[in-house]
C-alpha cells in the first residue's frame, strides 16, 4: 500500500506519503501535473535552508541561487512539495499525473494494480544501466547518442527491423516492444556496456552500427557481435523475469487465511 502511494523525494526523505497527491488518477499521454521536489537537501538532517552540517563552500548550497533560497524561506515553502500544472485543465475535467512516464502496463499492473490499455512494451530505468563506477562508460553512451543519425541509418527499409530507428529527436526509452523490437536507445546503451571501458566512442559506434545492420537485415545471425548483443537482451529479460514476485503461499494457504481472518472479524 505504501509503495503504490508514496512519491520518490531526495536522499534524505527517500520515500514521502503526500496528502492530496496520490489522489491523482495515472496518464502517460500526457498528464496535467507532475510533482517537483528540490533534491539538493542535506544529507543529514533534510533541510533545503542553509543548516549545521553545511561548510563555508558546501556545494549543495553553490548549486541553489541565494534569491531563491531566500523566497522560499520568506515564504514557509523549504519544506514543501509542488504539484506543477503541466498543459491547461479545463473546467470540469478530471485531473491526471503521471506516476512514472516508463511505466508500461505490466509494471503498472504489478506496482498499481491496473493497466492503461495498449502499452505492453517492457521498459527499463536509464539508472538500471548507467553504472557510476564506470563513469567513462556513461560519457561515451550520451556520445554515442549523438551518432543517431549515423547508427540508425536503414538501407533495407523494406526489411522489418528487429531494431527500430529513433521516432523523434529525443532520447527514445529503453524498451523492447510488444513486437520483440528493441528501441534504438535501448540497443546503444546495452553494446556500449558490454564494451570496455578503454574503448573509444569511434570503434564502438562503428562496431556497434555493423551489428544494427546485421540485425535489422538478418544478416550473418551468427556473427559472435550479433550473438553477444543478442546474449545480453536474453539477459536482461531473464533478470527481470526473475525479479517477479511470487507468492509463497498456496491458493489453498491463502484460502486458509482468508477464511480464519473473516471468522475473526465477526466472532
Amino acid at each position: 500500500m505504501v509503495s503504490s502511494r508514496g512519491f520518490a523525494l531526495d536522499s534524505y526523505h527517500l520515500i514521502g506519503l503526500i496528502p492530496f497527491c496520490d489522489m491523482f488518477n495515472h496518464s502517460s499521454s500526457p498528464a496535467h501535473t507532475s510533482l517537483s521536489v528540490d533534491p539538493d537537501v542535506c544529507e543529514h538532517c533534510g533541510s533545503l535552508l542553509q543548516c549545521e552540517h553545511d561548510g563555508p563552500n558546501s556545494e549543495r548550497l553553490e548549486s541553489l541561487p541565494e534569491a531563491y533560497l531566500a523566497k522560499l524561506e520568506a515564504d514557509g515553502m523549504a519544506d514543501m512539495v509542488d504539484m506543477r500544472v503541466q498543459r491547461e485543465i479545463m473546467a470540469g475535467k478530471q485531473v491526471f499525473s503521471c506516476y512514472d512516464d516508463e511505466h508500461a502496463d505490466a509494471e503498472l499492473l504489478v506496482e498499481y494494480g491496473f493497466i492503461e490499455g495498449g502499452n505492453t512494451a517492457i521498459t527499463w530505468p536509464y539508472r538500471e544501466f548507467l553504472d557510476p563506477a564506470r563513469p567513462e562508460s556513461a560519457q561515451r553512451f550520451m556520445a554515442l547518442l549523438q551518432r543517431d543519425s549515423q547508427i540508425a541509418e536503414d538501407d533495407n527499409s523494406h526489411v522489418y527491423p528487429l531494431v527500430g530507428t529513433p521516432r523523434d529527436q529525443q532520447p527514445e526509452p529503453l524498451v523492447i516492444r510488444p513486437n520483440g523490437e528493441l528501441s534504438c536507445s535501448l540497443a546503444i546503451i546495452l553494446f556500449n556496456g558490454s564494451a570496455d571501458d578503454g574503448e573509444s566512442v569511434e570503434t564502438v559506434g562503428e562496431d556497434l552500427e555493423a551489428v544494427l545492420r546485421k540485425l535489422r537485415t538478418r544478416d550473418d545471425m551468427t556473427n559472435p557481435q550479433v550473438l553477444l548483443m543478442a546474449n545480453v537482451v536474453c539477459s536482461i529479460i531473464q533478470k527481470r523475469l526473475d525479479r517477479f514476485r511470487h507468492s509463497e503461499l498456496t491458493l489453498k494457504d491463502l484460502r486458509s487465511v482468508v477464511d480464519v481472518s473473516y471468522s475473526y472479524r465477526w466472532s
